[in-house]
């Protein structure tokens, strides 16, 4: 469970940044769920250098199992965006990835709007190093305000069953 902080988490060999490693065999189904409920994630998955093939940013590693993936907040950068299981929130529905942009690198963040839907959690929110928070909402319209130290800046977002990019 994830539920603020800022980590980066890079797999090895096969294995997922954030979940199983390459080949992990025991546990099948009861492998423990994945929460990330607050904080800045950045997962990075990993090649395994026999085969060419990858584990996930977040969750299976290589030809393993892995638990659920649970997204009730914080930024979550997977670097191929490759979450696998697909995500979900607290209630069950599937949630994709909002890329906010046009915030300067590292920079703290405050999220006000979104809280108003199911709790969203805001705790320990950074800017990536190119400047963008990823927010995982189910399908929806969404309207919000972050501020990073420049002001407000008020963002829409909708969600169709895909990621997308918020607009100012």
């Amino acid at each position: 469970v994830i539920w603020n902080g800022y980590i980066e988490a890079h797999g090895f060999d096969g294995g997922s940044g954030i979940g199983s490693g390459r080949r992990f065999v025991s546990g099948g189904d009861n492998t423990p769920p994945i929460v990330i409920s607050g904080g800045t994630v950045i997962a990075t998955g990993r090649l395994y250098h026999k085969s060419g093939g990858w584990g996930a940013d977040i969750g299976r590693g290589l030809n393993a199992w892995a638990g659920s993936v649970t997204i009730t907040g914080g930024s979550v950068l997977p670097s191929r965006m490759n979450v696998n299981p697909a995500p979900l929130d607290a209630d069950g529905s599937r949630v994709w990835c909002v890329t906010v942009t046009n915030i300067a690198p590292y920079a703290a963040v405050t999220l006000t709007g979104i809280t108003t839907f199911s709790g969203y959690g805001t705790n320990d929110l950074f800017a990536d190093g190119d400047g963008k928070v990823c927010l995982w909402l189910p399908d929806g319209h969404y309207d919000f305000t972050l501020n990073c130290g420049c002001g407000d800046l008020h963002y829409t977002a909708t969600v169709a069953g895909a990621n997308t990019f918020a607009k100012l």
